[in-house]
């Protein structure tokens, strides 16, 4: 989310990088299916999904750890919240919520089986202009696919085998940290970078729209990063497949390696196979 406001820099906090939440079980698609992402203002995108067969619009947000929705939605779809689910932020910070279970997630053609998803007041943090967003669609509804995310393209693939290989033909791939807080519920996938050290992991965040990668303060000699500098520096990264990137770094004090955001994404398209743990990063065609 880009740094402009008080309200945009507490969603990157909050949306971007909560490290909470359930996770559904859910059973694998046979056939690729490809649902469509609509961007919102303030570089989001919205994706349309049925939860306990109630549509809504929602966020889609890959460093969000879970799918979640508002308590307004869940009083549509007769939940009453219960319970405790805790987690951190990416900066450390604590943050609790209620949740709601043995929910179907649609997206499309694809159906989850019944799990547990976060309740977040969105409306506390989100400005009046992105009214109307009923929660967030994160990884863990997809915790059993192979997924192809084009944030340039908007859209979102589920994968098939064929589709797998034709996808990952002219890439290599790489093994991935997928990162299971919040007592296993929640997902996030976190890419290897090398470093002058050794092998970092970058949390892959959609929801972090600003124009910068995000890297932890303790790891800012190892990029060559001056850790008195406040504002952005520059940065070159490599992956360990080869892909490499340059852009623009911002430090901060976090519990993590760094957050690789839609500066990230604006230049390579992501395939992530999720149930066995590998990636493949494809460049987008200028």
């Amino acid at each position: 989310m880009r740094y402009v406001s008080r309200t945009m820099r507490l969603l990157l906090t909050i949306i971007s990088s909560l490290l909470l939440f359930a996770s559904p079980n859910l059973h694998a698609q046979h056939s690729s299916s490809e649902i469509p992402l609509q961007p919102l203002s303030g570089g989001f995108l919205t994706v349309r999904a049925s939860i306990a067969g109630h549509e809504g619009t929602f966020l889609f947000d890959s460093g969000s750890g879970v799918s979640n929705i508002t308590p307004q939605f869940a009083s549509k779809i007769g939940c009453k919240p219960w319970g405790l689910i805790s987690g951190a932020q990416m900066t450390g910070q604590r943050l609790d919520m209620q949740r709601c279970d043995n929910l179907v997630v649609r997206l499309g053609a694809f159906q989850s089986e019944p799990g547990t998803v976060g309740v977040f007041d969105l409306a506390k943090v989100l400005p009046p202009s992105m009214s109307g967003i009923d929660g967030t669609i994160a990884l863990d509804v997809l915790a059993s696919c192979t997924v192809r995310f084009s944030y340039v393209h908007h859209t979102l693939q589920i994968l098939d085998p064929g589709s797998v290989a034709k996808s990952i033909e002219l890439s290599r791939s790489m093994p991935i940290h997928m990162v299971r807080d919040a007592e296993g519920m929640a997902l996030t996938v976190n890419l290897p970078v090398h470093t002058t050290d050794g092998i970092a992991w970058f949390e892959l965040d959609s929801g972090n729209t600003s124009p910068w990668v995000l890297v932890g303060r303790h790891l800012a000699s190892n990029f060559e990063l001056d850790p008195t500098v406040k504002t952005p520096q520059r940065i070159s990264l490599s992956l360990t497949n080869g892909s490499s990137f340059v852009g623009s770094a911002r430090l901060m004090d976090l519990i993590l390696d760094g957050n690789l955001g839609t500066s990230f994404l604006m230049q390579y398209d992501v395939t992530v196979d999720l149930v066995h743990a590998r990636a493949w990063v494809h460049p987008i065609a200028q």
